[in-house]
C-alpha cells in the first residue's frame, strides 16, 4: 500500500529575545516630616520631659505638610520654632524663629500645631526652647514655590512705605517692655538692648523673627517682641528681605 505524499507546511519559528520591559517611573517617596532634638535657646539642661511631650506633635505636624501640598507650590523645606515654655511645662507661645522655602499655610499651621502643648516640668520662670523641623518630599523640578516662602538667601529690595511700616512696629513693641514679669522673672528692667532680625516674604508675610544680643534674658519679653514683629506688613518687599532693627529700653 502507498501512502499518499502530503504537502508539508514548514512553519518558520523565529525566535525574539524577551520583550523589553516598560521603562517604569521612578518610585516616589512619601512625604517625610523630621523633629531635631529640642535645645536650650539660650543654653543650659533642657527641661526634663520636654522632648517627649514635644514629640507628640509629629502626626499634626504631619498632616500640616500634606494639607499644604494638597494647596500645592509647596516643596521641601525647614522650619525652626522657638517655644515659651511656662510652670508646669505648658507652651505658652510659639512662633517661627526662621524658615526657608515653607509657604505662609505651612508656617502656620505648624505654629498652631506646638501652641498649648503640655508636658515635662518648667519652673519657676519660664523656658525658651528652640526646634527645628525638616519637611521633605519629591517635587517637580520646575515647582514655583508660593510668594510667601522665603529662601535661604534673601536679596529683594525694601520700598520706603514698608521701611516706615517697620519703624511703627518697632514703637508698637515697645509695650512688651511695659508688660509686667512672668513669675520667676526679674521684676525689675535696666537698660538695654534687644536686636531684632525679621526676614519677610515677597508677599508681606514673615517668614522668622529671631533676636540677638538679648541684654535682658527675659522670655516673656522676647516672647512679645517676636510675636509683635511676625503679623504680616502690608506693604510688601520686591522679593524677599532680611531687616535688622535694635530696640532700646531706657529702663530704671
Amino acid at each position: 500500500m502507498s501512502i499518499p505524499r502530503t504537502p508539508l507546511l514548514l512553519l518558520g519559528i523565529v525566535l525574539f529575545g524577551a520583550p523589553a520591559a516598560a521603562d517604569e517611573p521612578p518610585a516616589v517617596t512619601a512625604p517625610t516630616v523630621s523633629m531635631g532634638k529640642p535645645r536650650m535657646a539660650k543654653g543650659g539642661a533642657l527641661p526634663k520631659g520636654t522632648e517627649s511631650a514635644l514629640s507628640q506633635v509629629q502626626p499634626a505636624l504631619e498632616a500640616c505638610y500634606r494639607e499644604a501640598i494638597d494647596a500645592g507650590h509647596e516643596g521641601s523645606a525647614s522650619i525652626e520654632m522657638r517655644l515659651e515654655i511656662v510652670a508646669p511645662g505648658k507652651v505658652a507661645t510659639a512662633m517661627i524663629n526662621s524658615s526657608v522655602d515653607a509657604s505662609s499655610k505651612l508656617r502656620g499651621c505648624v505654629r498652631d500645631a506646638f501652641a498649648g502643648v503640655s508636658g515635662g516640668g518648667v519652673g519657676p520662670a519660664p523656658a525658651e526652647v528652640l526646634v527645628s523641623l525638616g519637611f521633605h518630599r519629591d517635587a517637580p523640578d520646575d515647582l514655583a514655590l508660593a510668594d510667601s516662602s522665603c529662601a535661604s538667601e534673601c536679596d529683594g529690595d525694601i520700598t520706603d512705605e514698608l521701611r516706615n511700616e517697620i519703624r511703627g512696629r518697632a514703637m508698637r513693641a515697645a509695650h512688651c517692655f511695659k508688660r509686667p514679669a512672668a513669675p520667676g522673672e526679674g521684676a525689675t528692667l535696666k537698660t538695654g538692648t534687644l536686636q531684632v532680625s525679621v526676614r519677610i516674604a515677597a508677599d508681606g508675610s514673615v517668614c522668622g523673627v529671631a533676636t540677638g544680643a538679648d541684654a535682658f534674658n527675659r522670655p516673656s519679653l522676647t516672647s512679645c517682641v517676636i510675636e509683635t514683629m511676625s503679623d504680616s506688613f502690608y506693604n510688601a518687599p520686591n522679593g524677599c528681605v532680611d531687616v535688622s532693627l535694635p530696640l532700646v529700653f531706657k529702663g530704671n
